[in-house]
């Protein structure tokens, strides 16, 4: 049986996967480490950084979108929205979630985080 659930990491809240299931031990603590370092690149986002990855993904979700349509969208400044993002490492980010998510369904089964 596989669960996702919270966990604390030093302190910090964290979505971590527990599972019994035999083999797939290693593959769980991958993906444990994975969760954290995207929670914590996640938790040092402020104001803007934060406003811009919440709009991003609550809109369009993983798919790619240029920085012109998000800047529009936002009311930003393209090289605003350019800066924001090289910053805060959003790119890098996206693209983890969206394999890990993969991966955990096509393991585990069930829905995206």
């Amino acid at each position: 049986m596989s669960l996702v659930r919270e966990q604390d990491y030093y302190d910090t809240r964290t979505t971590a996967l527990y599972t019994d299931v035999p083999g797939f031990q290693t593959i769980t603590s991958l993906v444990n480490q994975i969760l954290v370092l995207q929670d914590q690149l996640a938790s040092r986002w402020k104001g803007t950084q934060l406003e811009l990855a919440k709009h991003y993904l609550m809109h369009h979700g993983f798919e790619k979108v240029t920085q012109t349509q998000v800047a529009k969208e936002m009311s930003l400044r393209v090289q605003q929205v350019n800066t924001t993002i090289q910053a805060m490492g959003f790119f890098a980010y996206l693209d983890t979630r969206r394999e890990t998510e993969q991966i955990l369904m096509a393991s585990f089964g069930g829905s995206a985080l």
